[in-house]
C-alpha cells in the first residue's frame, strides 16, 4: 500500500471514530492499495456542515497540511491534503458531499 492509501485508511478510521456515517463511492477497485485520483465520500446531509472543521482537525492530528478547501456546491467540499515524503510533496484529495443515504436505495 502506498502512502496515499495509508492516508485514506487513516481518514476513514478518523471519521469512524468521530461517529461520522460515510460511504466511499465510485470505482473503489484496488482500494486502499491503489488510489488513482480523488476519493469520493458521501455523508448524510445532517452530518455535512461539521466536515470542514473535522477534516481540518484530522490534518492537524495526522501531521498533514490542508492546502486547499473548495466549497464547490452548497453540499460538496473538495479538500487537498498534502505532506512531504522522500523529498517530494504528495497530495490526497477527498471530495466530500452530502446526500440522503437510504438503505432502501442501496445505501452503503
Amino acid at each position: 500500500m502506498d502512502v496515499r492509501g495509508h492516508v485514506a485508511q487513516t481518514l476513514f478510521r478518523f471519521l469512524e471514530h468521530a461517529g461520522v456515517n460515510y460511504c466511499v463511492v465510485g470505482d473503489t477497485r484496488g482500494y486502499p492499495d491503489t488510489i488513482p485520483s480523488d476519493v469520493d465520500i458521501v455523508v448524510p446531509a445532517g452530518e455535512f456542515d461539521g466536515l470542514p472543521r473535522l477534516v481540518t482537525r484530522f490534518c492537524r492530528e495526522a501531521g498533514l497540511e490542508l492546502v486547499q478547501l473548495i466549497r464547490h456546491e452548497q453540499t460538496a467540499v473538495y479538500f487537498v491534503l498534502a505532506w512531504v515524503g522522500n523529498r517530494a510533496r504528495t497530495a490526497f484529495s477527498p471530495w466530500i458531499s452530502a446526500a440522503t443515504i437510504s438503505a432502501a436505495a442501496g445505501g452503503c
